[in-house]
């Protein structure tokens, strides 16, 4: 899911790129709502305790908050996660949600990965192709046009799928179901078919009961919820991430400026500083902290550190940007900002291979802490020769 997500994130950027919009970002402690009559024709990010969506957004809809509610329409995925999530859209791709309470009502041309204590896919609901759910109790209302599968505490069905797989300890097929493939039912008892179910394929029953069987399903249940909480804290890293550097493009754009300067013409150099900086620094940090009075010391040499380590990347990012948007734009100034997030994307996603994210992420490291101190070295510079300290 952390590929999926930085992939959607680099597609949406290129888009805004060459259209020149801009992805929409709204958050507000009390509440956010995008009102009927709205359209917006681009990628939105949502923060805040409510959030209601009844207009019409052309793109991805990114939405954290307590309760999150979706009746209009989306052309593109919902990523949600809050404790109630209700979503009714006229029309979405796709859907990964979890929450307290995740309700599902809506059509959806692709996939639907829910999560929750209480997950429920409403009769309303038509889903184009295969449906996973995962927590307590997981109902199944509505026609899925692929297969079903999940783990749960209860899983009821009366709605249409092709296969269904479920691994749950109380398990009812109501009367109205209609599974046009096989029902593979794990549990420690046979699954409560009603008469007038209609199952066209095999019905497969693997009885569980051992304290194994039990770990084994409890795990299944929980693994899917953890790789959730844990993407989501990455994208809320991510987006602080950006703020951050964007933040710090704002105040300090011709520092910004300096420093990419510096390393495009001192390349090596810099690349020393930050390799000497990076092995010498912690030694000076833990020597001054020896000392009885050195802690003051020890924790600022310790901050820096952090700093450097954090805003190596932001640094770094903005030359990776404007040399790939360089690519495309021949002509005219280049934002700061656009060439922050594009190369920001963009080493976000090479980091994701193996051993080639290690060593560009180190690359990175050090090239971007060297680039800042020599910028910072070169400012005290100018600073005296204008007698300004």
């Amino acid at each position: 899911m952390k590929n999926f997500f930085c992939i959607w994130v680099l597609c949406a950027l290129m888009l805004s790129v060459e259209s020149g919009n801009a992805l929409v970002v709204r958050s507000d402690d009390k509440g956010t709502t995008i009102a009927e009559d709205e359209v917006i024709n681009d990628d939105v990010f949502l923060f805040g305790e409510k959030i209601s969506i009844k207009g019409t957004i052309n793109g991805d809809v990114v939405a954290f908050g307590s309760n999150i509610t979706i009746d209009g329409a989306v052309d593109g995925t919902i990523l949600a996660g809050g404790s109630n999530v209700t979503v009714n859209a006229v029309k979405v791709r796709s859907i990964w949600a979890g929450g307290s309470d995740v309700v599902v009502g809506a059509g959806v041309q692709n996939n639907v990965v829910i999560f929750g204590g209480n997950m429920t896919v409403t009769e309303d609901a038509v889903i184009g192709q295969d449906l996973k759910g995962f927590g307590g109790i997981f109902e199944v209302h509505g026609d899925i046009g692929g297969t079903v599968n999940g783990g749960a505490g209860t899983f009821l069905f009366s709605g249409t799928s092709d296969d269904c797989a479920i691994s749950a300890d109380n398990i009812t097929i109501r009367k109205t179901a209609h599974i046009y493939g096989d029902l593979t039912v794990k549990s420690e008892k046979p699954a409560d078919i009603e008469p007038g179910a209609i199952i066209i394929g095999e019905i497969v029953y693997k009885k569980t009961g051992t304290d194994e069987d039990r770990d084994g399903r409890d795990a299944f249940a929980i693994a899917p919820v953890l790789a959730f909480l844990v993407t989501l804290w990455k994208i809320i890293g991510f987006i602080a991430k950006l703020i951050v550097g964007i933040v710090i493009i704002a105040v300090f754009q011709r520092f910004m400026r300096r420093a990419m300067n510096s390393l495009i013409s001192k390349p090596w150099i810099s690349l020393l500083v930050g390799f000497l900086t990076l092995i010498i620094l912690p030694i000076a940090i833990f020597i001054v902290l020896m000392l009885i009075i050195g802690f003051p010391f020890a924790a600022f040499g310790l901050f820096v550190y952090v700093a450097l380590w954090y805003l190596a990347a932001v640094f770094i990012s903005c030359i990776v940007g404007e040399k790939v948007i360089q690519l495309f734009k021949k002509e005219g100034a280049i934002s700061l900002f656009l060439s922050f997030i594009v190369g920001f994307v963009i080493i976000t996603i090479l980091g994701l291979i193996p051993l080639f994210g290690f060593v560009l992420k180190l690359g990175v490291l050090l090239f971007g802490i060297g680039m800042i101190l020599i910028a910072l070295w070169e400012l005290l510079k100018d600073m005296r020769s204008k007698e300004l300290l």
